[in-house]
Formats: structure tokens, sequence, C-alpha cells
């Protein structure tokens, strides 16, 4: 399943629960970084994260 698509699975879930949930974006990037702009997470505050912004570091 694209990047995407889980995303957008996970924000669904979190408006079916009445979960909160927040969507981090990267906007921007200096020197070297595992993820470019554009990169998105979804984190709900109950359950787990989907997508990811870093490299795990």
């Amino acid at each position: 399943m694209p990047c995407i698509d889980q995303l957008l699975d996970a924000i669904d879930a979190s408006l079916a629960s009445a979960t909160d949930a927040v969507l981090a974006t990267v906007v921007k990037v200096q020197g070297s970084a595992y993820r470019r702009p554009g990169a998105r997470m979804v984190i709900p505050r109950v359950g787990n994260p989907s997508g990811t912004v870093s490299g795990g570091c």
C-alpha cells in the first residue's frame, strides 16, 4: 500500500474513533537528512504512529 494511503487510513481511523491525532510534515531540511521535505507522519493520541519523518535516529 502506498505511503499516502496508509496515512489517509490512519486519519480515517482517528476520525472514526474520535481520537485526537497530529499530522507532522517535514517542510525544510538543512544538510543531509534521511527524509526530504514533504515527508509525513500521523501520530494519534492512542495507538501506533503511521509514516515516518526520520531515519530512526
